[in-house]
């Protein structure tokens, strides 16, 4: 596979395969910033197993922490198998690589809103930022900036009036408790897209330090 860009990701006319794959995850261990087309290529990979109509039939994949559906259990196997990977990584290289695809979309003005939020020039302007400091550092994730780019356009044109903050996470504490007891009986699809908000924010290093058990 080739790119004109370190950063783009290529949209290929051959089907991905897990030898595609299994190449990219070396260049990301060696250091590489391979893991932008390896989240594509984990799309695509997971597109064609869950189109398989024998994917959620199968038996005997092993339990896994999220407690998945079985048809989950099975692609959670099979990275596993073919990659040496845990599915946590996988869906994280997945979301960079969805990230980065709607951080350019959004400095390109090529979408107007994402997700049902609206795009306004303070968070374009971010945008445009954001895809400076990826092309700067390697280190970058696109999640990362994912999640600072909403959290600062979010609060421009809100200074007017005062946010009770302290509030809003009582309220959110007490809401994730009483949610949280029913997290397995979520459907898979649900639990899989919380759990990569919850890793945006814990990247983005939005989580108090004194919040952290020694």
């Amino acid at each position: 596979m080739s790119s004109t860009s370190t950063l783009q990701i290529v949209n290929e006319t051959a089907p991905a395969t897990w030898a595609d794959a299994k190449k990219l995850v070396a260049q990301v261990r060696a250091g590489a910033r391979a893991w932008l087309e390896l989240g594509q290529v984990l799309e695509e990979l997971r597109a064609e197993y869950f189109a398989d109509p024998k994917a959620n039939l199968r038996r005997g994949n092993s339990p896994t922490p999220h407690d998945a559906a079985p048809g989950e259990k099975g692609w959670q196997a099979k990275v596993r198998q073919e990659l040496g990977i845990s599915d946590d990584t996988a869906r994280r290289w997945m979301l960079d690589a969805q990230r980065h695809q709607q951080i350019l979309s959004i400095a390109d003005g090529s979408v107007e809103q994402i997700d049902g939020q609206k795009i306004t020039v303070e968070v374009r302007n971010r945008a445009v930022e954001a895809l400076a400091a990826l092309q700067a550092d390697p280190s970058v994730r696109p999640a990362r900036q994912w999640a600072g780019l909403w959290g600062a356009g979010a609060t421009k044109g809100k200074q007017r009036s005062a946010v009770d903050h302290a509030r809003n996470i009582r309220r959110a504490l007490t809401q994730l408790a009483t949610s949280l007891e029913q997290w397995k009986s979520l459907p898979a699809a649900d639990r899989v897209q919380i759990e990569s908000g919850w890793a945006e924010i814990v990247d983005a290093g939005l989580i108090p330090t004194t919040w952290k058990r020694p």
